[in-house]
Formats: structure tokens, C-alpha cells, sequence
């Protein structure tokens, strides 16, 4: 079943949806970053606590003395540097995980929206049982594209459109990893041109917004979130 989709109406759905229900966009993406910050600058809070003493001892002894002299610089970097090290990875990890568990909860805010459903803020964190499988698959999914980058670009985008909706088939349809890419690839399936034209004037425009120092993107990624969704509910209804 033909079932190609107009990257004009794709672009209207995702801003005119975003301009009818401005104030819940604007809410939900100061949502996002707020809980991104927030949980950053706490974390990093937490993380400098326990070396608060050592480090506070290390800034006194700079005002004095060079790093390269600094035994208290030395004494830290050898007693607490691998803690700390490893404190931060973690920590890291918790942010990378916190932000795959918002970017879960805005596929699926955007779906909820296409399908015409009720949507709340409160489910950006709605995904909580798919951040595991999430993050293997973004990481395989990043992984494969850099691979493809590397050698050649072409194969990098075309890996890039192929698997590009892993994230929608694990969300919609509660799809494994495999089974995602496996998904998103028989959906891309002869589409793959549209969806390389979407996602070049997608660019321009995310360019455009960053130029406006950033601001612009408040509005810019919901709606994308929301013209991918329109494409995939699109592809999926002309694959069944």
C-alpha cells in the first residue's frame, strides 16, 4: 500500500500543533530543561561533596603555590582521583539515562497528540520501563551511524533514515532492540528519499534556530518530535 507522505503537511502538523497548544509546548519544554539542569547542577552538588574539603584545600594552595609544585594536588589526584573519576562517570551516566527517559516521554507525548489523545507533562516521565532497552539501542543505533559516517557519508545517512525510528517502534509498539531497527527499516522501506528531503529542510530550519541564539528551539524540537511522529503513523498505517 502506497501511502507517501507531503513533507509540507508533515511540517504543518508538527508547528501548527505546536502553535495550537502553545502554552503546554512551552510548559513542557521548560519542563525538560528545567529538570535537566536542575538534575545536572544537584548531581554535580552531590558529586563535589564528599572531595569538598580536599578540593576547597587544593584552591588555597593554587592561590600559592603552582599546580606542578602542589603536593596537596598530588595527595588529591592519588587518594581521591580514582573516586572522583568513577563518582563522575556515574554520575554522567545518570544524566545520559535521565535524558533518554525525557526523550521517551516526548515521542511519546508527540504520538499521543497525533492520535488525538489527551497528553500531560507529567508523561515525559511515563517510559520509565523502556530507558534500559532505550539506551542499548540509541547506543547501537549511534554506533552504526558513526561506522557509516567513517567510511563513506552516504552509507552513514542511509543507515541514519533506515533505523531512524527505533525510537517510535519502542515506545508505540514496545519493540525489543533488534526488533525496532528491524521495524523502523521495513517502515523506511521505499520512503527513504522523502524522509533524506525531510530530514535536510529539518536541518536548515534546526540551523536557522540555533542563529536565533537557541530560542527558536523550544518550539523547533517539539515540533519535530511531532512531524516524526506524523511520519511514522504514517508509514506504519501504508505498512499494514
Amino acid at each position: 500500500m502506497n501511502n507517501r507522505f507531503s513533507i509540507k503537511e508533515t511540517l504543518w502538523f508538527g508547528f501548527s500543533t505546536v502553535i495550537d497548544h502553545f502554552a503546554f509546548f512551552i510548559a513542557l519544554m521548560l519542563s525538560y530543561l528545567g529538570i535537566i539542569v536542575v538534575g545536572s547542577i544537584a548531581g554535580f552538588a552531590l558529586l563535589c561533596l564528599p572531595f569538598s574539603y580536599s578540593i576547597v584545600k587544593i584552591g588555597k594552595t593554587l592561590n600559592t603555590v603552582g599546580i606542578t609544585n602542589s603536593e596537596v594536588v598530588k595527595n588529591f589526584l592519588v587518594n581521591s582521583g580514582p573516586a572522583f573519576t568513577i563518582c563522575l562517570s556515574a554520575l554522567l551516566l545518570l544524566i545520559y539515562f535521565l535524558y533518554r527517559l525525557l526523550s521517551l516521554g516526548m515521542v511519546k507525548i508527540a504520538l499521543d497528540f497525533y492520535d488525538d489523545r489527551e497528553s500531560k507533562i507529567e508523561k515525559l516521565f511515563s517510559c520509565w520501563r523502556l530507558v534500559a532497552r532505550d539506551v542499548v539501542a540509541t547506543t547501537l543505533y549511534w554506533l552504526m551511524c558513526a561506522i557509516g559516517f567513517s567510511m563513506l557519508i552516504v552509507p552513514g545517512i542511509y543507515l541514519a533514515i533506515t533505523f531512524g525510528f527505533y525510537q517510535y517502534a519502542i515506545v508505540d509498539q514496545n519493540a525489543g532492540v533488534f526488533d525496532s531497527f528491524r521495524k523502523s527499516a521495513q517502515l523506511t522501506t521505499g520512503y527513504k528519499m522523502d524522509i533524506f528531503g525531510l530530514m535536510f529542510l529539518m536541518a536548515i530550519i534546526k540551523w536557522a534556530a540555533v542563529s536565533l541564539f537557541g530560542i527558536a528551539l523550544i518550539i523547533v524540537v517539539p515540533a519535530f518530535a511531532l512531524s516524526y511522529a506524523y511520519v511514522y503513523r504514517k508509514l506504519l498505517a501504508g505498512a499494514q
